[in-house]
């Protein structure tokens, strides 16, 4: 009885550390958005581009479908800052969508939607002009349909499967399965006592 709950003890602490352990799960190409106030931070995230590609990062207005080109600026750490833009929804995403051979769990991002709150001040200076251009987008044409795609399916994705990546995850989780099977069997072996029939000692 003591070893049975020794194990189940034991088990607990392995799946707690299981579910935290670093995973290969790797997510697609995509961006990663804050905003703070008026000015939206896009990080390139899975991906080589960076802030300065040659390839241009859209905004585009859901309210009527209007696009600029974001302008790099700075590019601290990578991400562009979009400074002094209006309240309103925002789609931003690359000129060029990502390819699929950039497909973590069997899909890309076209965009990621901002959402800025806060009136713009007056005296606002953006730090990198924003420049408006036809350029389409590659999610579509413009406009305020929530129905429109964020994101490429793409050939061979299954979603995401997970499994541990580090020698130490992966004794874990091996450790865990063995003492999955060692509770069944210490089950499996006090329900076969108890349907045993007892013996008469008289």
């Amino acid at each position: 009885m003591i070893l049975m709950r020794w194990v189940l003890v034991a088990t607990f602490l392995l799946a707690f550390h299981c579910a935290t352990a670093r995973a290969d799960c790797a997510r697609g190409a995509d961006y990663q958005l804050s905003v703070n106030m008026n000015s939206v931070t896009v990080c390139p995230f899975g991906t080589a581009r960076t802030c300065g590609s040659s390839i241009s990062l859209l905004r585009q207005n859901v309210a009527d479908g209007s696009v600029v080109v974001v302008g790099a600026g700075t590019c601290p750490n990578g991400c562009y800052v979009d400074t002094c833009v209006a309240p309103g929804t925002y789609r931003y995403g690359w000129a060029t969508a990502y390819s699929c051979s950039e497909a973590g769990c069997g899909s890309v991002r076209l965009f990621q939607v901002a959402i800025v709150n806060n009136a713009l001040p007056s005296d606002c200076t953006p730090v990198s002009n924003a420049t408006s251009t036809t350029t389409m987008p590659p999610w579509e044409s413009g406009g305020a349909d929530a129905s429109i795609p964020d994101s490429i399916g793409c050939p061979g994705g299954s979603g995401c499967v997970c499994t541990a990546s580090a020698p130490a995850d992966r004794l874990a989780v091996r450790t865990l399965d063995g003492l999955a099977v060692v509770v069944g069997l210490c089950f499996a072996g006090r329900r076969a006592a108890r349907r045993r029939p007892k013996r008469d000692r008289s």
